[in-house]
């Protein structure tokens, strides 16, 4: 739950430009669900995706792209939860392949 609430608080700083403070709470976020829900969690890939589009949007293009991989590689192997769980703008996201389906 307090990492839900970091990635939102993460979010609306993003949404307004505030980069230095939003990221921070991305990488709390991340840490946390990673420790708490383990590394193929479809929260996970939510806040990584989210971290993704604020690295890309300070021009850290190669890690933001690093990090969105990461995003659709646990995406892809939680099929069932995409739906359910994932709210991921995926106008921000690079486009993919057509024989690649994230979403």
């Amino acid at each position: 739950m307090v990492a839900k609430i970091l990635d939102n608080l993460a979010a609306a700083y993003s949404e307004q430009a505030q980069f230095g403070r939003a990221e921070p709470l991305y990488r709390r976020a991340v840490a946390i669900q990673e420790k708490a829900l383990g590394r193929d969690h479809p929260d996970l890939a939510a806040s990584l995706a989210d971290y993704s589009i604020l690295l890309k949007k300070t021009g850290r293009k190669k890690q933001g792209a690093e990090m969105e991989a990461l995003a659709r590689n646990i995406i892809s192997r939680n099929p069932g939860e995409r739906a359910a769980r994932l709210t991921v703008d995926v106008r921000e996201l690079e486009p993919q392949p057509k024989s690649f389906l994230p979403l």
